[in-house]
């Protein structure tokens, strides 16, 4: 069967698959055979191979010749293939493994996400692998450069190379047990900094983690993410601790049981050859009275799945303990993120093992490490959202619109000088900084009904309205005030029914300030800032006109609404850029919402964009005041991050609901630096002043000289 051509990674769907043969020292794989696959996807396939078989550097033998790749690219090579090669094994394609992953992960994933869901939720098993990224060695490595400091190097290296890194600590401790422990207090007991817990892998355990944590590391990675992530450990416990190891497992209790110990203390350390045998023992306890790690082991690994992470699951006593008690209790069931092979043999091998020991993996392709964070991130989202709606297919192309001036309205010279109504002068340095911090990512957007500029009606007006339609006189009342009368008078369901229409019947007309923010993310790509170029808008606004706008240009954008009542009350509903709808249960949780793009926030919810979504909405006073005391932690984590990190722009609000001073001066923070800007004509004395203590600076002027000023600064 022969494959079919692709221009990038064509898919190999026949069986013919590449060979590995080895000879010595050297690794070669055959794609010879391989005729019908496209030259520039061969090129890439020998670029993953390399990376995760032959460690950077592997030969291949192409119908053009043998070739060897290495970090620097490819070379020719004299090497030839011939039949003094040994073969090892037969390989799938790398879209084949992809193809693979995709279909075993969906079922497991699917499983540990109910797992995670669920009131125990798992135990992260933490090993040397999520601390490899702080310059903490692996054992073999760490036994290597120990062995300097033998007498006889060589008999320490010997064992290494043969796998035997037991014997090979009990070979560097004997001489003198106090400088073995020197060198590993040098080697792993040295401090992390909490910016480098704040990324990869290891910041996202301490969100999935409520109760106790396992790890066989020596060093302090995990106590750091977590005390960075704010949820830093009651207290560390070793296997010399068995009534407390059980009592926390028992009781969910939030500890750090340190395993095989710690590298400042010496006394549960587990290490060494003599070290493995007093603390897993022979079986049934250990010397000296304590219980062997095995004993421990059954209730750790049979009170709750654990969930294996920058663990290799070799051959190890851990593994011993657990086919033990999978033979014993076949029902139990553990979870590990693990690297496939390309080997086809050896993957089926790998599988049928971790079958014996009641594990499921979650593979992810080989050498590909940057993908363990993306899937406990996506294990997150789907273990802290519900999905309500999922389209059969894609709703939109999730991927940013090519860069061209479809959809974005051209301003003329003429256009973008404003006429100085002012404290022009002012108003310019102000925009400069402006348009500085969108071109750095530093700015978030906060719409309110007067960036319309008169196309819908503002607050007051609306409610002016209303209150004339029923007969209210609303002269010396505020609009929450009109809005609460209809809601007693009519029912809430009547009072927006009657508020949706004049919405609607108003139209749907585009202001320059919409037009602004919608040609924004173009306008940033054009700049060549395509990695700032997303945006997060938050509204109070009901129509839709921004995400109206947003679609017209082909931009692609996640859609949060906020449910202020029925049956998701005080929680957000999240559209995706697939056109699934989820909503979003455990906000604490979410630090992404998928793929980048655009961010439209409907604080108040409003007229539902998607029909999807259900449609909720803020419109009397006891709706913003509930708002005020839920709304912030109702947001999702990303959204607080963005509010936390960004500047605020403000623009046509006057800021006085209650619930959006809340969300303004959090963002402002408590520091007193300007961090939020408010565009408002006019300005009162008072205002200045109020909103001066809370960091926020308002800016006189009227909005379309604002745009004008913002485009100015940006062409």
């Amino acid at each position: 069967m022969t494959h079919t051509r692709r221009a990038r990674g064509g898919a190999a769907t026949g069986q013919v698959h590449p060979v590995l043969y080895a000879k010595g020292t050297h690794r070669c794989v055959d794609l010879r055979r391989l005729h019908d696959v496209a030259p520039d996807a061969l090129i890439e396939w020998r670029s993953e191979y390399a990376k995760a078989i032959g460690n950077g550097s592997l030969l291949f033998a192409t119908p053009a010749g043998m070739v060897q790749r290495s970090k620097d690219g490819e070379t020719a090579s004299p090497v030839r293939l011939d039949t003094t090669w040994t073969r090892k094994s037969e390989l799938y394609t790398p879209p084949e493994l992809r193809r693979l992953i995709d279909d075993e992960n969906k079922n497991a994933f699917d499983i540990l996400v109910a797992q995670v869901r669920s009131p125990v939720g798992v135990v992260p098993f933490v090993g040397a692998g999520l601390s490899v990224p702080f310059g903490f060695p692996g054992w073999p490595k760490f036994l290597e450069q120990a062995a300097a400091f033998h007498r006889t190097p060589e008999k320490v290296l010997t064992l290494v190379k043969r796998n035997r890194l037991i014997e090979a600590a009990q070979l560097l401790y004997e001489p003198s047990p106090d400088r073995f422990q020197r060198l590993v207090e040098k080697w792993f007991g040295t401090p992390i900094a909490d910016e480098q817990v704040r990324t990869g892998p290891v910041s996202v355990v301490p969100l999935i983690c409520r109760g106790p944590t396992i790890t066989t590391n020596f060093d302090r990675v995990l106590e750091t993410a977590f005390r960075v992530a704010g949820s830093g450990f009651d207290r560390p416990l070793t296997a010399l601790e068995p009534d407390n190891v059980i009592r926390a497992m028992h009781r969910n209790e939030h500890v750090l049981i340190k395993l095989h110990g710690d590298a400042l203390d010496r006394s549960a350390r587990v290490f060494t050859g003599v070290e493995y045998r007093r603390q897993y023992g022979a079986g049934n306890g250990s010397r000296r009275g304590r219980p062997a790690i095995p004993m421990l082991a059954r209730v750790m690994f049979t009170n709750r799945p654990l969930l294996f992470l920058g663990c290799s699951l070799d051959k190890d006593q851990t593994l011993d303990v657990l086919g033990e008690l999978h033979r014993e209790v076949p029902g139990v069931t553990h979870y590990a993120v693990l690297a496939a092979d390309h080997s086809i043999k050896k993957l089926r091998r790998r599988r049928d093992e971790l079958g014996h020991y009641g594990i499921t993996p979650l593979w992810f392709a080989p050498g590909d490490f940057g993908r363990i964070q993306g899937l406990l991130e996506e294990l997150l989202h789907e273990a802290s959202t519900r999905v309500i709606f999922k389209p059969a297919k894609p709703a939109t192309d999730a991927r940013p619109p090519a860069i061209t001036d479809a959809g974005t309205r051209v301003y003329r010279a003429t256009d973008v000088h404003a006429k100085d109504s002012g404290g022009g002068e002012q108003r310019r340095r102000l925009t400069r900084r402006i348009a500085q911090r969108l071109l750095r990512g530093d700015v978030a957007f906060f719409l309110g009904a007067g960036v319309h500029l008169g196309a819908l009606p503002r607050a007051h007006e609306f409610y002016s309205s209303l209150s004339r339609d029923y007969g209210f006189s609303e002269k010396d009342a505020q609009r929450a005030e009109v809005a609460q009368y209809l809601i007693d008078r009519e029912g809430k369901a009547q009072a927006w029914a009657a508020a949706r229409q004049k919405i609607v019947t108003a139209g749907s007309q585009r202001s320059v300030v919409i037009d602004l923010v919608a040609d924004l993310p173009a306008i940033l790509r054009r700049l060549g800032k395509d990695h700032v170029a997303h945006q997060w808008l938050l509204t109070t606004n009901y129509d839709v006109v921004l995400e109206n706008a947003l679609a017209s240009r082909g931009e692609p954008f996640h859609l949060l609404s906020h449910q202020v009542d029925g049956e998701y009350e005080g929680r957000f509903a999240h559209r995706d850029l697939t056109g699934a709808v989820r909503i979003i249960e455990r906000p604490e949780m979410i630090r992404r919402l998928g793929e980048s793009a655009t961010v439209v926030v409907k604080l108040d919810g409003g007229i539902s964009w998607d029909p999807n979504i259900p449609e909720s909405v803020a419109i009397s006073p006891l709706d913003f005041s509930v708002s005020a005391g839920r709304l912030l932690s109702a947001l999702p984590a990303v959204a607080r991050e963005v509010l936390r990190t960004r500047s605020l722009l403000v623009l046509g609000s006057a800021m006085r609901d209650p619930h959006i001073q809340q969300v303004v001066r959090w963002s402002a923070g408590n520091s007193r630096m300007v961090k939020t800007w408010a565009v408002l004509k006019p300005v009162t004395q008072t205002a200045a002043q109020y909103w001066s203590a809370a960091g926020v600076e308002l800016l006189d002027c009227d909005l379309r000289d604002f745009v004008k000023d913002v485009r100015k600064e940006l062409a």
